[in-house]
């Protein structure tokens, strides 16, 4: 997510699609870190992002589902 926060600053389509993003699931799915138990995410490492609400306040706001 923060890659993209700083390529949206040069790259107009980037910054487009992240003002249309509600949730964004951040990171590298990792088998050895997957688990069935997770919602909306396939292993422990990834992040479940708000963007509209990351973007707001400048700080990454992890959503909670």
């Amino acid at each position: 997510f923060e890659q993209l926060v700083e390529k949206s600053k040069t790259d107009e389509d980037v910054k487009n699609l992240l003002s249309v993003v509600d949730i964004l699931v951040d990171g590298k799915f990792i088998l050895a870190q997957r688990s069935l138990e997770l919602h909306f995410k396939g292993s422990r490492n990834q992040r479940i992002i708000d963007c509209k609400k990351s973007l707001e306040t400048g700080n990454v706001v992890i959503k909670e589902l």
